[in-house]
């Protein structure tokens, strides 16, 4: 069986004070749909030839390694595929490196797909 997982972005804030300036400049509106996610589209597309695991990662408005690596290790028993593969876009990216670096995967890893990742925020104002 070929499987496939795909973690999501988010945001990640030095200070409480940035994340409460980030969540009252962002413009919301209850009334408007919903808009359809890549990530969704990817899986749905690679749905015919694998299984694919999409986790809602926690608090995506201010995320941890710590609380992202607890969720992400609750799926590791469900891989018993011949295939793996792995895809982190934004903040998912800099997860999926930091996660793969400390520690060892419990499965053969075939393809690993980093897109638009954030691996480091040091010097870029605002992130």
């Amino acid at each position: 069986m070929k499987q496939c997982i795909i973690i999501h972005g988010g945001e990640a804030f030095d200070t409480e004070e940035q994340q409460y300036a980030f969540l009252e400049s962002w413009d919301y509106n209850p009334r408007q749909a919903p808009r359809k996610k890549r990530r969704d589209r990817i899986a749905h597309a690679l749905s015919h030839e694998r299984e694919v695991f999409v986790p809602q990662m926690p608090n995506a408005q201010n995320a941890t390694y710590r609380a992202w690596k607890i969720w992400f290790e609750k799926y590791l028993p469900y891989l018993d595929g011949e295939e793996i593969v792995l895809v982190g876009n934004s903040l998912g990216g800099w997860f999926l490196c930091k996660r793969l670096s400390e520690n060892t995967f419990p499965k053969h890893i075939k393809q690993l797909h980093l897109v638009a990742a954030c691996i480091s925020a040091d010097g870029i104002e605002d992130e």
